[in-house]
């Protein structure tokens, strides 16, 4: 793995393409690797569409306040965990776990998007989405194209190690 960023050497793809790029190598690959895992493997397009469709549908009803506190009422695990979090908070220990946590995580997404910057069409993908949102903001702001657009694009950085 090189220690540079790749740079946007060709043209930018359309922020729509880079949405459809970054959403098939990098989430569907994802949720495609942890199914595989799983034992569920889809074996046609059409299987594929459909888990990512069970998926989207599963998402929207796991944030439903309805569905949380059916699941939390019903789960032993879930009321040993809040019966824990009173205590730990009741004692002034839940900062320090949750501060763990957070660094945990961003340690972790750290790690993938050092990993995943180094492929190129992905790294063009994140440009491409960032610079449409760039003009979008700049439009709702009122900048003219060439007002927005600084003198010269800084070089990326070097990924984190």
């Amino acid at each position: 793995m090189s220690d540079q960023t790749p740079q946007a050497s060709s043209p930018l793809p359309s922020p729509e393409d880079a949405y459809n790029h970054l959403f098939d190598q990098v989430h569907g690959q994802i949720f495609f690797d942890k199914l595989a895992e799983a034992g569920y493997a889809p074996t046609t397009q059409k299987e594929a569409q459909d888990m990512l469709e069970l998926a989207g549908k599963l998402r929207v009803a796991e944030e439903d306040p309805k569905v949380k506190q059916a699941a939390a009422a019903a789960s032993p695990l879930s009321q040993a965990a809040a019966a824990l979090d009173g205590v730990l908070t009741e004692n002034g220990m839940d900062g320090q776990l949750k501060q763990a946590a957070a660094n945990e995580k961003e340690a972790g997404l750290r790690q993938v998007v050092a990993h995943l910057i180094q492929d190129k069409d992905v790294y063009n993908s994140v440009l491409s989405l960032k610079a449409a949102e760039a003009e979008k903001i700049a439009a709702e702001i009122g900048l003219k194209p060439q007002e927005a657009a600084p003198a010269a694009a800084p070089a990326p950085a070097a990924a984190p190690a």
